[in-house]
């Protein structure tokens, strides 16, 4: 079968109108592209174009399709599948020709039924969110920003319990609960200082590095028990007033901490 063929006639043209362009051919999956100028963006407010993607994946061990949706903003949610527009199925089985364009066509409905309004809200990128800005200070100052949490604060720098762990999880926990009806930008500053003071914690109990990635501009502890970004924890959990939900990464972190600290691993 020509699926790449099939799968621009059927889903490039339903798709076309509303701005769609067929992108590339990446392994088993064929892209769309949509490309927004003039938008408005907060993690790098110098770029002002949004992607929005629609991705066709043949899978390598059955005969069946998948669809993923995905946009280059962070948004509430940056990306999502249409599995429950067909029956909560992840996957779309077809066995031959007929079934694959069958297959296409009924995936090109749910683009434009479901599909699109989803990449609409991907477009529209969140206000409070970590900064390009603010990533490449926490890399670049996170001693000086450490220094002014611990001076403001009087945190223990050492642990010598894992109950000092647990003091430093739940002082800060208190701190950023103090500042969560503020503005964003007065409370920036305060971000920083945390995520500092929390990422050399972390370096030095699992004796890890701290790292910034210069394609994502993300800084973040790398180790051999994860990827650990440093700064968007820590605005997720001020976004969030410090509920369980938006706690539970800094939970995890603070349990390795104690673990690596009691020799439990």
């Amino acid at each position: 079968m020509q699926k790449t063929k099939m799968i621009k006639e059927i889903i490039g043209t339903a798709i076309k109108p509303y701005g769609f362009q067929y992108w590339k051919t990446d392994g088993p999956s064929r892209v769309f592209i949509k490309r927004l100028e003039g938008v408005k963006r907060y993690f790098d407010p110098e770029v002002t174009t949004a992607e929005l993607y629609i991705n066709i994946q043949d899978s390598n061990v059955a005969k069946a399709l998948y669809v993923r949706l995905s946009s280059n903003v962070a948004a509430k949610v940056n990306h999502s599948e249409l599995e429950e527009a067909y029956d909560g199925r992840p996957w779309m089985p077809y066995t031959d020709e007929e079934s694959f364009r069958k297959c296409l066509k009924r995936i090109a409905e749910l683009l434009i039924e479901y599909g699109l309004p989803m990449l609409e809200e991907m477009s529209v990128e969140e206000e409070v969110i970590t900064t390009r800005a603010m990533e490449e200070r926490l890399y670049q100052e996170y001693p000086s920003l450490e220094q002014k949490f611990i001076e403001q604060y009087h945190l223990k720098t050492v642990a010598e319990s894992e109950a000092d762990i647990d003091e430093w999880f739940e002082r800060i926990r208190e701190i950023l609960l103090d500042t969560c009806d503020r503005p964003y930008e007065e409370v920036k500053e305060l971000i920083l200082m945390v995520a500092a003071f929390w990422q050399q914690r972390f370096c030095e109990l699992l004796g890890a590095e701290c790292e910034h990635d210069e394609r994502i501009h993300i800084t973040a502890v790398t180790c051999k028990y994860g990827y650990f970004p440093s700064l968007g924890p820590i605005v997720y959990q001020w976004k969030n007033k410090c509920d369980e939900n938006s706690m539970t990464g800094s939970k995890y972190c603070r349990d390795l901490m104690k673990d690596i600290f009691a020799g439990r691993r």
